[in-house]
């Protein structure tokens, strides 16, 4: 007779910081900078202190030149990023599973975000945008660097982190995870400057 007894589907719950911001809010390029624990005082060791989780970029030059700086009034203005959690927590938090009863208060207590400004040199500028045209891999490094300099909150204050926490179900004989609806938990970040706008979707 057949064996008709399958194992139980397992899931897994992904957590996902989204960082959204009006890109050309401070008429030049910066960071925002997703941490999990303590950040040092000193900017210049943010992104190799050990609570550094990832970061999301806005590419912005502050050069005239060739057409970019404060344009809050445009519509390609917004930004949105997401800086994934799961491997963090997992090495940083010392919890027994990523079930959200876990999970939840645990970053409710240790998400925490820094702005970090980034210089574009005027001369290379024009080359990034050419790049980004031909899509190349390579223009991260080419086209910025971090110039260490903290940027205080107080001067993006279209900047808004929430949190959102997705089921992936892995069923049995299948190769990958099937994702379900996202769920926002705008509680972990409400009420603190850059955090959530609302307490509810």
């Amino acid at each position: 007779m057949a064996d008709n007894v399958h194992s139980p589907h397992t899931v897994i719950h992904d957590y996902t910081t989204r960082i959204c911001f009006n890109k050309y809010e401070l008429g030049g390029g910066f960071a925002v900078l997703i941490f999990l624990g303590e950040i040092p005082d000193d900017p210049s060791q943010w992104r190799t202190s050990h609570s550094f989780v990832g970061s999301h970029v806005a590419y912005v030059s502050g050069a005239g030149s060739y057409g970019y700086g404060n344009r809050s009034d445009t519509t390609d203005s917004l930004s949105e990023g997401f800086v994934h959690l799961n491997t963090a927590i997992a090495r940083r938090s010392g919890l027994p599973s990523f079930e959200p009863s876990e999970v939840l208060p645990y970053l409710k207590a240790n998400l925490d975000w820094r702005v970090q400004a980034v210089r574009i040199p005027s001369f290379s500028f024009k080359l990034c945008v050419q790049l980004a045209d031909l899509a190349d891999p390579d223009i991260s490094p080419t086209c910025f660097q971090a110039n260490r300099s903290a940027v205080g909150l107080e001067r993006l204050p279209s900047l808004e982190i929430t949190v959102s926490e997705t089921p992936l179900t892995h069923e049995p004989g299948q190769p990958f995870p099937i994702p379900g609806r996202p769920v926002y938990h705008p509680e972990i970040t409400y009420g603190r400057r850059g955090g959530a706008r609302h307490t509810q979707d």
